[in-house]
């Protein structure tokens, strides 16, 4: 067995000694170059004692503004700009002879069928779309007169039958602009086939500007209450709560004749109807919107439609929501106490906000008037 010969340097250590080992480092103390964890730190020189550390000047003042106002109101210069020239590249909206001269023209096939609509007419209800979104900013009772003429000549000569939707808008626009001769042009329409129609003729005879003159179609109200279109008497029942005054005995007489006739399945013409007879001081009318229209706990009891797959469900509370607000709107004038004590119970105690908010608005606009 070879044993490795021992260096000089090993003969000379004493016999018993431990060779030491290097003294350990001050864990205070760090390399040069380098910070307590390891981070290389700057130097200027081979020593520690030539370290500096070097603390860079501030901004000038003049950099500061550059950067807090020049730069961002370049940036808001730019896109000034970019709005602007987008709307240089937009067209300009189309003026009212120019969507008049386009409900004149010819629809080509109309409504095809399967849902499909020619282009061109189209194009003619969105022109009659564009126009109504137009009439309330005219204020002239001349301009207001001229063009309403110049849409019931539209309506009479360049609307077809199956045109239901443009015949509709137009409907709307004469309702707005009540031009001469314009209720006797809306009532004419009683006679269409379409429900749809017949449904906005009460509803442009009640957008009539001046009410004293559009009570000359109370007679033609009456008769649509018999309409066999649910909606179409039970807006006529509205339209004549609004038009009629409480000596009207005769148009309050058909009003509760109404409710007699009114079915499960015309719960809605039953509902409308009592809200105008309450709007004309008749009692019926008051205890039934009261007791039932303004009351969570009946319409609780009230299926969710009056036909269809919702009519085996109940009135959710969203459902109660809708009518009471709708009912609070439509009796805000209603003088009777039933009628006043239910509406500031609402306003106490009902669980909607909405609700609570609409009756509250009530009262205070009623001690407004009474003050």
């Amino acid at each position: 067995m070879n044993v490795p010969e021992k260096t000089s340097e090993e003969e000379e250590q004493p016999a018993g000694e431990i060779e030491s080992e290097p003294p350990e480092a001050d864990p205070l103390e760090v390399a040069d170059g380098q910070d307590s964890d390891g981070m290389v730190m700057p130097t200027t020189g081979e020593n520690k004692t030539d370290q500096e550390i070097v603390i860079a000047a501030p901004p000038s003042v003049g950099r500061q503004l550059v950067q807090l106002i020049a730069i961002p109101a370049v940036i808001c210069a730019i896109a000034v700009g970019g709005i602007w020239m987008l709307g240089q590249l937009m067209p300009p909206p189309d003026s009212i002879d120019t969507l008049l001269l386009r409900l004149r023209s010819s629809s080509g096939a109309g409504k095809i069928g399967m849902g499909l609509k020619d282009p061109r007419y189209q194009e003619r209800c969105r022109a009659a779309s564009s126009l109504a979104q137009m009439l309330p900013s005219i204020d002239d009772a001349q301009q207001r007169n001229e063009i309403g003429s110049q849409i019931i000549a539209i309506l009479k000569e360049a609307v077809q039958p199956n045109e239901i939707e443009l015949e509709v808008y137009l409907l709307m626009a004469i309702g707005q602009l009540g031009p001469e001769g314009g209720l006797t042009a809306i009532t004419e329409r009683l006679s269409s086939k379409n429900p749809m129609v017949r449904l906005h003729v009460a509803r442009a005879i009640s957008s009539w500007p001046d009410v004293d003159a559009a009570r000359i179609t109370v007679p033609t109200l009456v008769s649509m209450l018999k309409d066999e279109d649910t909606f179409v008497a039970s807006e006529a029942a509205r339209v004549l709560g609004v038009l009629a005054t409480s000596k009207d005995v005769n148009i309050i007489q058909s009003l509760r004749e109404s409710l007699g006739s009114a079915t499960t399945a015309r719960r809605e013409l039953y509902w409308n109807a009592s809200v105008a007879l309450a709007r004309l001081g008749d009692k019926e009318g008051s205890v039934y919107v009261a007791g039932h229209l303004l009351n969570r706990d009946a319409l609780a009891k009230e299926p969710a439609a009056s036909s269809g797959p919702m009519a085996s469900k109940m009135m959710s509370a969203a459902d109660q929501e809708l009518v009471i607000i709708s009912t609070l709107a439509a009796v805000r004038e209603v003088a009777d106490k039933t009628v006043l004590d239910r509406i500031k119970q609402l306003a106490d105690n009902d669980p909607s906000v909405n609700v609570r908010k609409a009756a509250k608005q009530i009262i205070t606009g009623r001690n407004s008037e009474a003050e």
